[in-house]
């Protein structure tokens, strides 16, 4: 038979238990919270350019990053139409960084640290690009803008604009916005605008808009 005295010291075991179980949830849950909220910390969007040998951005092509000396899953994303290139959520580490399909000698190695954003720099593509400007654009195009056009935007291009359109901008400038912009905006078109202008934006774009700078979103 149990005696209040045995009681006692059982529901005092049982409370010492609880408290004992409830104490190593609670650190090991912490734990577990600490590290899954550090990684994110520790990822990295790496962004970079391809160019030409003629310093040409070369758009639409295929890059890939992989890591030197390990067996992690590399990373594939494809150049825009100014050329440039984006590698989301990267753990730390070295890699190598190439336009596919190209020479090995033309890749380049980049340490990422873990910043939240990290620039790997310009890669060669190791050749001219081909640009064929379109039969109404070839003869009038502006001699700076025909050095630097995008070959994709070089065979949309309107004449009216191809007479104007100052060479950086005609570097970056996508082929849809390059159909529709008038000769007078794309004469000041801002470079950063001209990658993200839309055919409509094109077709009623001002002076003053086509100068104003892209606002961060």
């Amino acid at each position: 038979m149990r005696t209040s005295a045995d009681h006692a010291t059982s529901t005092s075991n049982s409370v010492r238990f609880t408290i004992v179980l409830g104490s190593f949830i609670l650190v090991t849950g912490f734990g577990c919270t600490h590290q899954n909220a550090a990684s994110p910390g520790h990822l990295t969007h790496l962004w970079g350019q391809l160019l030409d040998s003629g310093g040409r951005p070369v758009s639409q092509y295929p890059m890939r990053l992989e890591p030197v000396g390990g067996s992690s899953p590399g990373f594939s994303a494809v150049t825009n139409y100014g050329g440039d290139f984006e590698f989301a959520d990267v753990p730390k580490g070295t890699y190598r960084v190439y336009a596919a399909n190209r020479p090995r000698e033309l890749s380049k190695v980049v340490e990422v640290r873990g910043s939240p954003t990290e620039f790997a720099g310009q890669i060669l593509f190791g050749e001219s690009i081909n640009v064929d400007l379109n039969a109404a654009a070839a003869p009038v195009i502006n001699d700076q803008a025909k050095q630097t056009i995008n070959s994709d935007a070089a065979r949309t291009i309107n004449p009216d604009a191809a007479r104007t359109i100052n060479p950086d901008a005609a570097r970056v400038i996508n082929p849809a916005a390059a159909r529709a912009i008038n000769p007078a905006a794309a004469r000041v078109l801002n470079p950063e605008r001209a990658k993200v202008l839309t055919p409509e934006q094109a077709r009623t774009i001002t002076v003053e808009q086509a100068q104003e700078p892209v606002r961060a979103k």
